[in-house]
């Protein structure tokens, strides 16, 4: 998502995985751990995020595939 940026603070998801925040709390990176053997066990990758912490519309641009 855009120039490379040092995350301000990471947070753990329950599941493993990491987000990365800049300092207005924008996600600015996801980090997934084991996705592609999630994906073939399960068929999914969760990624709990806590509602006060990110808005779905900053989390779109993250998403594209990489």
């Amino acid at each position: 998502m855009g120039a490379p940026q040092v995350a301000a603070r990471t947070i753990a998801t329950p599941e493993g995985h990491a987000m990365d925040y800049d300092e207005a709390g924008a996600v600015i990176e996801m980090v997934l751990v084991n996705a592609r053997f999630l994906l073939e066990r399960d068929g999914v990758v969760t990624v709990t995020i806590a509602p006060d912490r990110v808005v779905a519309a900053q989390l779109a641009p993250a998403l594209v595939a990489a």
